[in-house]
């Protein structure tokens, strides 16, 4: 590419840009087609797409699909509180108006290496898979996917899809409590899978929490919460 074509499709990309910042196109807003932008500022069709792949890339516009064409990106987020509180769920901070919707599934299956690594057990090992979906707004807004080991969870409420509970607070009512968690907190680009099962829009990061709990310096269950960086914000409480 040219250092000219190169500057034609930035000086596309600020204008849209400005336009997003400034307020003149605003979430929702439809983005001005390919066709009209090229005659706009002069270019060909191909130097707009450039600029246009590059604001999605941004997370300031969603893709295009059909005749739907392009949109500025909206941005409806929510606060997920994590408790120091050993026990607690971890929860998302609705409105009143919001309610979540939470999907389980559970199975029996051999535990992929890095997970068995934190439960002090062998790869392979035969594990509890507890999957939990919370949606909001009809939008997944969490995955998390929890390991236990199979003799602390076999015949529990841990393999109930009913019980939409903290794996921590069901830990406690069945005599395992936790004494002790370990958290972990990653940013990083999502999988297709990831971002299949997240619903995320190109360009869109994920924060992957990992929570190990501890009763007696043994390991008793990880949790690993995957959350669009596009819909969370993450809030701690460090008083005490």
């Amino acid at each position: 590419m040219s250092s000219r074509s190169s500057a034609r499709w930035e000086e596309v990309h600020a204008d849209i840009r400005r336009r997003i910042t400034e307020g003149q196109l605003r979430p929702g807003d439809q983005v001005p087609g390919e066709f009209a932008l090229a005659e706009e500022h002069g270019v060909s069709r191909n130097t707009v797409r450039t600029a246009l792949a590059r604001l999605t890339q941004e997370g300031l516009i969603t893709e295009g699909r059909g005749r739907l064409g392009r949109t500025v990106r909206a941005y409806n987020t929510v606060e997920w509180r994590l408790h120091r509180d050993h026990h607690a769920a971890a929860t998302l901070e609705l409105d009143d108006d919001r309610r979540p919707e939470l999907r389980v599934s559970v199975s029996i299956e051999p535990l992929p290496a890095g997970i068995a690594n934190r439960l002090q057990l062998t790869e392979g090992t035969m594990a509890a898979r507890r999957v939990q979906v919370t949606l909001v707004d009809g939008l997944p807004y969490q995955l998390s996917t929890s390991w236990f080991p199979e003799d602390i969870a076999r015949d529990t409420a841990l393999l109930d899809t009913e019980d939409t509970r903290d794996p921590g607070e069901i830990l406690t009512s069945i005599g395992a409590a936790q004494d002790r968690v370990e958290d972990r907190i990653a940013v990083r680009m999502p999988s297709p899978a990831d971002a299949r099962e997240l619903d995320l829009p190109a360009g869109t990061p994920i924060a992957e929490h990992t929570r190990t709990g501890f009763r007696a310096e043994k390991p008793l269950r990880v949790t690993v919460t995957l959350a669009p960086g596009d819909r969370t914000v993450l809030a701690y409480d460090m008083s005490g």
